[in-house]
Protein backbone atom coordinates (compact mmCIF):
# COMPACT_ATOMS: atom_id res chain seq x y z
CA UNK A 1 0.00 0.00 0.00
CA UNK A 2 1.54 3.69 -0.70
CA UNK A 3 1.56 6.54 1.45
CA UNK A 4 0.75 10.04 1.17
CA UNK A 5 4.28 11.03 0.53
CA UNK A 6 4.57 8.67 -2.63
CA UNK A 7 1.81 11.47 -4.00
CA UNK A 8 3.78 14.54 -2.88
CA UNK A 9 6.41 16.25 -5.18
CA UNK A 10 9.74 15.93 -3.76
CA UNK A 11 12.07 18.79 -3.46
CA UNK A 12 13.31 19.06 -6.88
CA UNK A 13 8.94 18.54 -7.85
CA UNK A 14 8.91 15.08 -8.64
CA UNK A 15 6.50 12.44 -7.50
CA UNK A 16 6.97 8.89 -7.23
CA UNK A 17 3.20 7.99 -8.17
CA UNK A 18 1.38 10.51 -10.89
CA UNK A 19 -2.59 9.92 -11.91
CA UNK A 20 -2.30 11.04 -16.17
CA UNK A 21 -5.74 11.05 -17.91
CA UNK A 22 -4.41 8.00 -20.44
CA UNK A 23 -2.85 5.63 -18.42
CA UNK A 24 -4.31 5.70 -14.39
CA UNK A 25 -1.90 5.89 -11.75
CA UNK A 26 2.01 5.53 -12.90
CA UNK A 27 4.25 4.97 -10.32
CA UNK A 28 7.87 6.10 -11.98
CA UNK A 29 9.87 3.35 -9.79
CA UNK A 30 8.54 0.67 -12.09
CA UNK A 31 8.01 2.42 -14.77
CA UNK A 32 11.28 1.56 -16.84
CA UNK A 33 10.47 1.24 -21.12
CA UNK A 34 13.52 -0.93 -21.27
CA UNK A 35 11.31 -3.71 -21.78
CA UNK A 36 8.30 -2.56 -24.19
CA UNK A 37 11.27 -1.01 -26.05
CA UNK A 38 13.03 -4.22 -26.70
CA UNK A 39 10.14 -5.15 -28.36
CA UNK A 40 9.81 -2.56 -30.56
CA UNK A 41 13.32 -2.95 -31.28
CA UNK A 42 13.33 -6.57 -32.23
CA UNK A 43 9.73 -5.78 -34.45
CA UNK A 44 11.92 -3.34 -36.40
CA UNK A 45 14.71 -5.66 -36.85
CA UNK A 46 12.58 -8.51 -37.86
CA UNK A 47 10.66 -5.74 -40.80
CA UNK A 48 13.98 -4.88 -42.06
CA UNK A 49 15.16 -8.41 -42.63
CA UNK A 50 17.34 -9.21 -39.87
CA UNK A 51 17.44 -12.89 -38.61
CA UNK A 52 16.55 -12.92 -35.12
CA UNK A 53 16.61 -16.75 -35.04
CA UNK A 54 18.82 -19.01 -32.62
CA UNK A 55 21.88 -20.02 -35.17
CA UNK A 56 20.15 -18.32 -38.05
CA UNK A 57 17.30 -21.24 -38.41
CA UNK A 58 14.05 -20.64 -40.80
CA UNK A 59 11.25 -21.10 -38.42
CA UNK A 60 7.85 -22.07 -39.89
CA UNK A 61 4.50 -22.63 -37.16
CA UNK A 62 1.58 -24.03 -38.47
CA UNK A 63 2.82 -23.91 -41.99
CA UNK A 64 3.45 -20.19 -41.69
CA UNK A 65 7.01 -18.14 -41.74
CA UNK A 66 7.42 -16.79 -37.65
CA UNK A 67 10.13 -15.59 -36.11
CA UNK A 68 11.12 -15.60 -31.63
CA UNK A 69 10.49 -12.85 -29.47
CA UNK A 70 12.24 -12.50 -26.69
CA UNK A 71 11.62 -10.63 -23.22
CA UNK A 72 12.66 -10.93 -19.85
CA UNK A 73 11.60 -8.76 -16.82
CA UNK A 74 14.13 -8.93 -13.66
CA UNK A 75 12.99 -7.45 -10.55
CA UNK A 76 15.61 -7.12 -7.42
CA UNK A 77 17.23 -4.90 -4.88
CA UNK A 78 20.84 -3.82 -4.66
CA UNK A 79 22.83 -6.42 -5.83
CA UNK A 80 19.89 -9.00 -5.69
CA UNK A 81 18.34 -9.75 -9.27
CA UNK A 82 15.89 -12.27 -10.30
CA UNK A 83 14.21 -12.28 -13.93
CA UNK A 84 12.28 -14.63 -16.05
CA UNK A 85 12.88 -14.89 -19.57
CA UNK A 86 9.83 -15.87 -22.13
CA UNK A 87 10.34 -17.08 -25.98
CA UNK A 88 7.44 -16.29 -27.90
CA UNK A 89 6.71 -17.43 -31.79
CA UNK A 90 5.23 -14.64 -33.54
CA UNK A 91 3.70 -15.88 -37.54
CA UNK A 92 4.42 -13.64 -40.12
CA UNK A 93 1.57 -12.61 -41.54
CA UNK A 94 1.19 -13.50 -45.22
CA UNK A 95 1.08 -10.10 -47.88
Amino acid sequence: MTERSDIAPNSNGWSRLSYTYHCGWVDWGHAIPDGPRGLIDQLRDQDLGKNMTPGGLDIVFNGKSAFIMKYRQNMGWRSIRVGAPRHWIVKIKPD
